[in-house]
């Protein structure tokens, strides 16, 4: 980055040294460009990329500099991207005379808004030293919102040329601090204006990071709710007193010392237990963790203690408590039991810190770094559910579901009763393709919990893929039952519906998916094919519209919106989306069959046949209703028919 660009005539090459050299003297980094104009385009880059990289675009006006072409293709760059200019005048001008000379639309539009912005005089100031102070001291002003202007800019034109490539967004708190800085330009109307690539750049950003905290939150949801042991000291006081007064003298010292450290442990795990039940009183407190902040993933948990008051030194109290998702019963809660209880809670509390280091790997996309955590959990601690869990659904993210399912099953041989094993496994058997596996553990995760709307779904699904759509329908409906602001349970429904072809039923559905979530690009896209399956054209053009707004790379999306071009004859813009299809998916041969078509519609014929060569090359269907429009274009250009013809 620069302080300064500046922008001369090289005619005027002396005094800018001179200006350049002063700056430097004050420490001041000027971006100049001294070789001369060589025309190429290459050059031209350089010179944007000088003016992006710089924090303020100066402009030293002479008659020649006026006068330069290349002077306003600079300026007209700089207020393109809002870049602060500063006019800074070296010889005056003689406006009339200069405007009575021939001049472009943009000498006389950039010279239009040059006039409206603070000038710094030489010839008025008649000290060079006071015009170079001038200039520092407006370079100088609201220095961190300038700053962060060009680096915002900077990374957003590099975002742009890397095709809008995520490894290029920024993150946390960069993230966080440029959605300031843009807000607090907007609420002020700061000079210069952030720019639309600045906004659309933060705005990426944003949805990135949305995207990944959700994925986490899912990869967190779906780890064993952990979970730390509270037990009422006062119970424990109790019986270690009766103890105490059992044995030798030295065995009660030794006993109350012990007492001594568990009451310091109770005391800290209490707190923390009243503090989580004045924000909610939560059962079975699941993993939570700020992920913007990088914060650290507490384990929650809760025990009951039971006792009976009357009988309290005779009568050993019967307690439940529940880790990792086993329920033990009646354990005496000895001093023994109480220590082993609170040591397995500190493992598995360690464990779910590491896990939740990993997850915020898997968020900057350091999927082996991730893995690397899990595979040291899993050889540290052999005999825990949850590092098994954790490994699983981090393989499951890479998409090695046979490897996430070898976990799932280590987990489930630990645990038979964990639902959430049998659940994560189904998933994995699902992208799999083993659907009725994956049924089988989706019922089975029910049997153990039959509240639970997210398995309902996602037994529906494996079901809608098996071709039982009747039964994929039962489950859609009881797990909007039991969650009716779930999204996926309307939308997978709805798609469910559009597979049926009960088109009314699928809008609708579709319609509240994305009214729970108005950015959810497929139900925009499913919800375009059902308005074309019923010909609301109109309708199916806007959600394919809003589809390719939301994902301008989504080939799928530009292809049907063709198709409903073709179905209204409206060939150029069917042409011009399957041609952007095929760019964005060579390989779909569909694209080539429809572009063929559109062409025909046309009477493009020989356009229309190269299209369809080129789909049989891939392989494409020769349906009846092609072979006769091919042999339709084949007539019209007085050609032999093709075998595929004949």
């Amino acid at each position: 980055m620069n302080d300064i660009f500046i922008s001369y005539s090289r005619k005027d090459t002396d005094f800018v040294r001179r200006v350049f050299t002063a700056l430097e003297e004050q420490k001041y980094q000027a971006w100049v460009d001294w070789k001369g104009i060589d025309y190429s385009t290459k050059w031209w880059e350089e010179i944007c990329a000088g003016i992006d990289r710089a924090n303020n675009f100066v402009f030293v006006i002479s008659p020649d500099a006026l006068n330069s072409k290349y002077c306003h293709d600079e300026i007209t760059h700089a207020r393109q991207f809002n870049k602060r200019i500063i006019p800074f005048i070296y010889i005056d001008l003689d406006e009339e005379k200069w405007q009575r000379e021939p001049l472009t639309d943009q000498a006389l539009d950039n010279w239009t808004y040059l006039k409206s912005l603070q000038f710094i005089s030489y010839p008025k100031l008649n000290d060079f030293d006071k015009a170079v102070a001038a200039l520092v001291e407006t370079a100088d002003k609201d220095p961190a919102y300038i700053q962060t202007h060009t680096e915002l800019l900077a990374a957003a034109k590099e975002w742009i040329k890397a095709g809008k490539s995520p490894g290029f967004l920024i993150r946390d708190q960069r993230l966080l601090q440029a959605e300031t800085w843009l807000t607090q330009a907007r609420a002020e109307s700061k000079v210069p204006a952030p720019t639309a690539e600045q906004a659309a750049y933060i705005a990426a950003s944003r949805k990135l990071a949305d995207a990944n905290l959700r994925r986490i939150k899912r990869f967190i949801a779906a780890t064993i709710t952990l979970v730390t042991i509270i037990i009422i000291f006062a119970m424990a006081t109790t019986i270690l007193f009766n103890q105490a007064r059992a044995t030798s003298h030295q065995i009660q010292t030794a006993v109350l010392a012990r007492e001594q450290a568990l009451n310091a442990e109770a005391t800290t795990v209490a707190q923390v237990a009243t503090a989580t039940n004045e924000q909610g009183k939560a059962q079975n407190a699941a993993i939570t963790a700020t992920f913007a902040q990088g914060a650290a993933v507490y384990a929650q948990a809760t025990a009951v203690a039971q006792a009976d008051s009357a009988q309290k030194d005779a009568q050993i109290a019967r307690t439940q408590v529940a880790i990792a998702g086993i329920t033990l019963t009646s354990v005496p809660p000895t001093l023994t039991a109480v220590a082993s209880a609170v040591a397995d809670a500190q493992v598995e509390h360690a464990i779910s810190l590491q896990l939740a280091n990993a997850s915020l790997l898997l968020a900057n996309s350091q999927i082996d770094d991730a893995l690397k955590i899990a595979d040291r959990l899993v050889q540290t601690y052999p005999d825990k559910v949850l590092v098994y869990i954790g490994r699983g659904l981090i393989n499951a993210y890479r998409g090695q579901h046979e490897k996430a399912v070898a976990d799932f099953d280590k987990a489930l041989q630990l645990n038979p009763s964990f639902a959430n094993g049998y659940y994560n496994r189904g998933i994995s058997y699902t992208q799999l393709t083993k659907y009725q596996q994956a049924i089988s553990d989706f019922t089975r995760a029910l049997e153990l919990d039959p509240s639970s709307a997210p398995v309902y779904n996602s037994r529906g699904y494996a079901y809608n893929l098996n071709k039982q759509a009747d039964k994929a329908l039962v489950d859609f409906n009881k797990a909007i039952q039991l969650d009716p602001m779930a999204l996926l349970p309307y939308y997978n429904r709805g798609t469910t519906y559009n597979d049926l072809e009960e088109y009314d039923k699928a809008i609708i559905d579709l319609t509240k998916a994305i009214e729970l979530d108005p950015k959810y690009t497929f139900a925009y896209y499913n919800r375009g094919l059902a308005y074309h399956a019923i010909k609301q054209y109109d309708k199916a053009l806007i959600d394919f519209n809003q589809v390719i707004k939301l994902n301008p790379l989504f080939a799928l999306a530009y292809y049907n919106r063709g198709v409903n071009y073709n179905a209204q004859s409206q060939y150029e813009e069917a042409i011009s989306d399957f041609s952007q299809t095929i760019q964005l998916s060579p390989p779909y041969a569909l694209a080539y069959l429809m572009r063929g078509a559109s062409y025909l519609g046309q009477h493009e014929y020989a356009k229309a046949l190269a299209d369809w060569n080129q789909y049989e090359k891939m392989g494409g269907i020769l349906l009846p209703a092609y072979i006769q429009l091919r042999a339709e274009a084949e007539a019209a250009l007085n050609q032999t028919p093709t075998a595929t013809s004949q």
